[in-house]
């Protein structure tokens, strides 16, 4: 089995949700010229859900700021993801999250480490996944790291067709679908309608509210 880090073992949405209001802040203060309706404060709730969970950082800067209508600098001539406006942007975002996980530590979904324990007492390996470079830092920072057989920046290595794979992000269904895996599941921990639909738009088989949904009988 293999579990996605963020957002299935790992509670990292309100961190990220923190440090992008923060970025956005500073952001704001120094584009006062602009109109109040389109700088105002960045949502940590409403916008973090809309524009970034489940989505690459830079697509996440791209889409907030074109949704509030921000003139991108002249000499770039759109939010493109790779632009260094938004690099910038990711960047500064990036800092606050690794000073917060430095200072505070990371916390863990309960339920997946009882998914992890059942999985073990059933003898099945159970390897822990992130396209972060920090999927170690993640792990180590939550006390957990001990408790898989694997972790992985990026490429896993194993037997798709007898694999299951559990992730909380859509890009994350896309890519172990175009993977082959024999179990795509879908983890929706807040219960949108229109999430889950997502979820099995980019192919979940099943989509989960918890991880106890997998857990099988003693």
């Amino acid at each position: 089995m293999i579990v996605g880090i963020e957002g299935v073992v790992t509670d990292t949405a309100r961190i990220h949700a923190g440090a992008w209001q923060r970025t956005f802040d500073t952001f704001f203060r120094r584009a006062e010229h602009l109109p109040r309706h389109i700088t105002r404060p960045f949502d940590p709730d409403g916008d973090f859900r809309r524009f970034f969970q489940g989505r690459a950082r830079a697509d996440g800067v791209q889409a907030f700021l074109t949704a509030r209508g921000i003139p991108p600098p002249e000499d770039e001539g759109a939010w493109a993801p790779a632009s260094r406006a938004v690099r910038t942007l990711v960047a500064h975002e990036d800092r606050l999250f690794d000073a917060y996980m430095q200072r505070h530590g990371v916390p863990v979904w309960p339920d997946s480490l009882r998914l992890v324990g059942a999985m073990r007492r059933h003898t099945v390996p159970v390897a822990a996944v992130s396209a972060s470079r920090r999927a170690h830092a993640l792990l180590a920072a939550a006390g957990v790291q001990h408790r898989f057989d694997a972790v992985v920046d990026g490429r896993v290595r194993a037997t798709p067709l007898r694999t299951a794979v559990v992730v909380a992000a859509p890009a994350w269904v896309t890519a172990a679908r175009r993977g082959g895996f024999g179990l795509v599941v879908g983890l929706d921990r807040a219960g949108r309608a229109e999430y889950a639909g997502e979820l099995y738009e980019r192919g979940a088989g099943h989509v989960v509210g918890g991880l106890a949904e997998l857990i099988p009988a003693a």
